[in-house]
């Protein structure tokens, strides 16, 4: 499709793989210590006493960066498709950035509360330090609550399908997707917030859906 061969798409794409590059590295930075490895079992907010709020405040950096890393990959194809769907109303670059806001709108507040959740689950000793649940009865609720957000029907709320503007667009590209983050929250909970290859995996496999034949036909209206 030519909107993919516009140099202003490339240039979207460009922002996306750098702001992508820049969360990986604040994760797992080695010459100075990344996010996982200052909230992990060893580092320096792991030694905060529990319920404390330095420690939420750890979390919910490390979980925004993890964020950003696993899912600007995934929606940059629509963020290019919705700004060429509205560049002559609001300018290509801005529309873009409408989308994004719509999305992550709408994706950081559930980020937020998954740092919340990992917060109160080591608070109340059911997990240490970005490692897998220590108990089996956790981990089993875990995968049971993403299994079950996959099983959820969207058809059962129902959400207008005209398009208001590129925000709108990007609000309706996040409500798509909250199965799905639903469920990579929670296996990543279950195997471990700081796992990197399950993390890693994970992303793989939410860009693989992204780029399905299915995802794509929902972009395809947007840029006709």
């Amino acid at each position: 499709m030519s909107v993919y061969r516009d140099p202003k798409s490339w240039l979207v794409f460009v922002v996306a793989g750098l702001a992508t590059a820049f969360a990986w590295l604040s994760l797992i930075n080695p010459g100075m210590a990344g996010l996982i490895e200052l909230c992990g079992e060893n580092g320096v907010f792991a030694y905060i006493a529990p319920w404390d709020g330095e420690r939420l405040l750890g979390l919910g950096a490390m979980w925004c960066a993890m964020g950003v890393a696993m899912m600007v990959p995934c929606i940059t194809a629509a963020l290019v498709a919705n700004a060429w769907r509205w560049r002559e109303s609001y300018g290509f670059f801005t529309a873009a950035l409408c989308h994004a806001l719509g999305y992550f709108g709408v994706v950081l507040p559930l980020v937020l509360a998954a740092a919340g959740l990992e917060w109160g689950l080591e608070s109340a000793g059911l997990l240490r330090g970005g490692s897998p649940p220590d108990h089996p009865a956790a981990s089993a609720l875990l995968v049971g609550a993403g299994l079950g957000s996959l099983a959820w029907r969207r058809r059962n709320c129902p959400w207008p399908r005209l398009w208001l503007g590129p925000v709108h667009g990007g609000v309706r590209h996040a409500y798509r997707h909250m199965p799905v983050l639903v469920a990579m929250i929670t296996v990543q909970l279950a195997a471990g917030s700081m796992n990197l290859g399950v993390m890693f995996l994970l992303g793989l496999a939410m860009l693989a859906l992204e780029f399905s034949p299915r995802a794509l036909r929902h972009a395809v209206p947007a840029i006709r």
